[in-house]
């Protein structure tokens, strides 16, 4: 769906006119990053390759495709500032809702969109995960532990459910954070305790890429994901 959307301003021509500028010129003024623009790419390499076995185009016009250039940077780039020690021991200390939330998030991985979207039926209290049942890819959909000493952090928020607006505001009171900063967080927390990356990704929802062997041969416990985020202190 990404993909189509970049691709907006080319639904309405015909695709044998096509001319590789202007999909070079599309994916210039886009404004999406570099992995949007290449699954963007790919999509339309299936798409000539559609074309080019149903003679709406040649294959030699299929073959230029490999010549989109998707740049190396991201232009949306945010700086991410990690929360410091200092900024967690004064969340822990702030009694309220807002602040709960956001170490529910910190020490969870959760996107704020992903607690938002928590019920309770997704939880299980007595296996110590929540389960995340939708998510942008299919690696999103996982398992995501709850440390011991979260329990009573997430069953509060369970009830007060603070709204996320007023958590991206109330960030800003601890530093010049944004919600995804959490997130960041946890996985900076998780490898200073030395915890293996691959675990980290599955926790997380971040898939193994290309690599075969970790993508279908890889199966990574509860009971490990458990013992990871429990090695966090969590006031």
């Amino acid at each position: 769906k990404a993909s189509i959307k970049v691709l907006a301003p080319l639904w309405y021509e015909p695709f044998a006119d096509i001319k590789l500028d202007t999909i070079q010129t599309v994916f210039n003024t886009s404004g999406k990053n570099t992995p949007t623009l290449k699954h963007a790419k790919s999509m339309l390499s299936n798409l000539y390759d559609y074309a080019v076995v149903h003679e709406i185009v040649k294959k030699e016009k299929k073959d230029m495709i490999s010549y989109l250039n998707c740049g190396k940077s991201n232009p949306n780039s945010i700086p991410r500032h990690i929360i410091t020690g200092d900024e967690l021991r004064r969340m822990c200390e702030a009694d309220d809702k807002y602040a709960n939330m956001m170490i529910v998030l910190t020490f969870t991985g959760l996107r704020i969109g992903e607690l938002n979207a928590l019920r309770e039926e997704n939880i299980d209290w007595e296996r110590q995960c929540l389960k995340v049942i939708e998510a942008k890819t299919k690696a999103g959909v996982r398992e995501v532990p709850i440390a011991d000493k979260l329990i009573p952090r997430l069953k509060r928020y369970m009830k007060e459910h603070p709204r996320a607006g007023t958590v991206r505001m109330k960030m800003h009171e601890y530093g010049d954070h944004r919600p995804h900063d959490v997130r960041h967080t946890f996985c900076t927390l998780l490898v200073e305790k030395g915890v293996d990356q691959r675990l980290i990704d599955a926790i997380v929802g971040h898939s193994f890429g290309s690599n075969i062997t970790l993508s279908v041969y890889t199966h990574i416990t509860l009971e490990a994901k458990l013992a990871a985020v429990n090695l966090l202190e969590i006031c």
